[in-house]
């Protein structure tokens, strides 16, 4: 049975999965926000997740915000951004914002960089182990800073369009590169894509 058919085309999801739900577990059952203090990240990053909560609670969507690296105007921490995290933290608290992206970031991350072995002809096995090397390895340290799972996908889109070479795939490719864009520190998209179209 290749990787395309039958019903064992998913199973490679399954330890990923599992894996998410082990590795996530605190964030998951316990409610803990997954987060390394080191400095940026709860002092920068999550400040202005609570900010931007609390703000639109009552109805003002700030574009600033002061209290965060003395109003830093661009990069991950600034308030206007409104990537995943923030996206979130207009809907859910702060606490829970952040700690379901990271899960989603986790699962999502493994499953495309999966996906992406798949598609290149590598093994379900190989497939599913090294997209859950891959989860884990690009959660390490905790920074946010990491663009999600938009790296992977954007290598994901960059194949779509080399093997088709449509507008819709084209399209695709931008969007993917945008989004990554929107949720990754300037100097780490940079650095992908010397990597992607290098």
């Amino acid at each position: 049975m290749d990787a395309k058919s039958g019903a064992g085309r998913y199973v490679w999801i399954l330890p990923l999965l599992a894996l998410t739900l082990f590795y996530c577990r605190d964030s998951i059952f316990l409610g803990r926000i997954p987060m390394v203090l080191n400095g940026d990240e709860e002092a920068a990053f999550y400040s202005s997740l609570v900010f931007l909560h609390e703000w639109a609670g009552k109805g003002v969507f700030p574009l600033w915000e002061m209290m965060t690296k003395c109003g830093h105007p661009y990069g991950l921490f600034s308030v206007s951004i409104y990537d995943l995290f923030h996206l979130a933290a207009l809907v859910v608290s702060a606490d829970q914002a952040y700690a379901g992206v990271k899960v989603l970031n986790f699962f999502l991350t493994g499953w495309i960089f999966g996906l992406f072995l798949l598609k290149k002809g590598v093994s379900r096995f190989a497939a599913g182990l090294a997209g859950m090397l891959w989860a884990v390895v690009s959660s390490q340290g905790g920074n946010p800073e990491i663009g999600f799972f938009f790296f992977p996908l954007a290598f994901l889109a960059a194949e779509g369009y080399l093997l088709r070479q449509s507008r819709l795939t084209f399209i695709g490719l931008t969007v993917t590169l945008a989004l990554f864009y929107l949720n990754a520190n300037p100097q780490v998209f940079l650095y992908v894509s010397i990597f992607l179209f290098g």
